[in-house]
């Protein structure tokens, strides 16, 4: 089954939604308390199956405004203007940017433990 450019957005804005809930502890549940709606609207923003509005991105930093400056909500934001304002720009480009972003960092964190490894012997005199 192909996904549309809307599926793979939705996916790609539920992904950041849950990196979001997790980072604040919170259940499914609490977080559709805490943004005023229903468990399964929210079940289906997270799971990529519903368009996250735009106005509940803004809510979302109302809520916790702490977030204001997070990296993920900014992701949010730019999956969502993509769309609009540059539709030649495909959330698949965002989707394969985000792997790269998560291959670079399985690079990096291997490459510190082989030199973790390799600097254990050097001073062993």
């Amino acid at each position: 089954m192909v996904l549309t450019e809307d599926e793979l957005r939705n996916k790609y804005v539920g992904k950041r939604l849950k990196l979001i809930r997790d980072m604040l502890g919170l259940s499914q549940e609490d977080m559709a308390d805490k943004m005023m709606m229903s468990f399964t609207s929210y079940n289906q923003m997270e799971g990529g199956k519903r368009t996250m509005p735009q106005d509940r991105v803004r809510e979302l930093l109302m809520i916790f405004p702490d977030l204001k400056n997070s990296q993920i909500i900014g992701e949010i934001f730019m999956a969502r203007r993509m769309m609009h304002e540059f539709p030649w720009v495909t959330t698949k480009i965002l989707i394969q940017q985000d792997f790269f972003k998560e291959t670079m960092k399985k690079l990096q964190q291997n490459s510190r433990l082989g030199e973790d490894e390799a600097g254990c012997g050097e001073n062993e005199d």
